[in-house]
């Protein structure tokens, strides 16, 4: 990871999921974190919560797997960009390849491939924890935050 210790980052990421009831509601847990080494790649392990599942056929819906690549993917921009942006969403697209059940053990990955000025390009993939893919899509996000969160959103790792 650019600019910092890799336990650092974890653990910086997992303050800020603990901020954000929408975690609880997707069943994203803080001890679930895991920080990879690798490129600019951050791994989330969670269990499907019901509560999104609500459809007769018991499934995740397109909608809350976008939410869930919207939701830890931001996360990812946070822990590679050197002010830890969090940007707004430009576009975000997902594609469902197989079925994804409320229980299920579900491995997230989400791998920022570029951060410029303005934008940062994020790739996620979501697979069942015996490595099957269930879903992917990408992440487009603006990032000028404002000369406040230049000044604010400096690291210290």
């Amino acid at each position: 990871m650019r600019g910092g210790n890799i336990d650092k980052m974890v653990m910086h990421t997992k303050e800020l999921m603990s901020l954000h009831s929408f975690s609880a509601l997707l069943g994203t847990r803080r001890s679930a974190i895991l920080g990879q080494q690798e490129r600019s790649e951050v791994s989330f392990k969670m269990r499907v919560s019901g509560h999104p599942c609500k459809q007769a056929d018991g499934l995740l819906p397109v909608s809350a797997t976008l939410a869930i690549f919207d939701e830890l993917s931001t996360f990812g921009f946070i822990a590679e960009d050197k002010t830890s942006r969090p940007g707004v969403s430009v576009a975000l697209d997902t594609e469902l390849v197989s079925p994804i059940r409320a229980g299920d053990d579900v491995l997230v990955r989400t791998d920022v491939t570029k951060i410029g000025r303005s934008l940062g390009y994020c790739d996620c993939s979501l697979y069942s924890l015996g490595g099957a893919l269930l879903a992917r899509g990408s992440h487009i996000k603006y990032l000028p935050m404002g000369s406040v969160w230049d000044f604010i959103g400096k690291k210290s790792v």
